[in-house]
């Protein structure tokens, strides 16, 4: 009896961890989930909104495009900022519009400036950051 009862266990053991994972749903786009953590709907003003949620799907915030304009919101739906993209430049602005910084793509690399213009870094497309003069001196 005890030689079957733990071929029974074992057996449930192994059965029941199959079971154990997340259920694997099926992504549809534009109105489902396309990753774990943002869901990307149509908006009703006319381009797309992508909602980000938190590991345990409470939305945290969203990101509403339209046309070269990405509008940010916090959870409550307060504005927390946007970006504008003409050409090359994107300019980055707190909630209440004032410029807090831009990047510029000159090649294959990107340069991020403050709001006053400074250099505050860059990137190129290998990926590697190249930290800018006045960042290196403060190390």
């Amino acid at each position: 009896m005890k030689p079957f009862t733990i071929a029974i266990f074992l057996f449930t053991v192994t059965v029941s961890s199959l079971f154990a994972a997340d259920a694997k749903k099926t992504p549809v786009p534009g109105t489902d989930d396309l990753s774990r953590y943002t869901a990307t709907k149509a908006a009703a003003s006319g381009g797309t909104r992508t909602t980000f949620q938190d590991s345990s799907g409470r939305s945290t915030g969203s990101a509403t495009v339209i046309g070269g304009r990405t509008v940010f919101r916090d959870a409550s739906g307060r504005n927390t900022g946007a970006a504008s993209s003409t050409g090359t430049r994107t300019t980055f602005q707190d909630s209440s519009g004032r410029s807090i910084g831009s990047s510029t793509v000159i090649g294959g690399r990107t340069v991020f400036r403050d709001a006053s213009g400074r250099s505050t870094g860059s990137s190129s497309t290998t990926g590697a950051k190249q930290p800018s003069a006045t960042n290196q001196r403060g190390r």
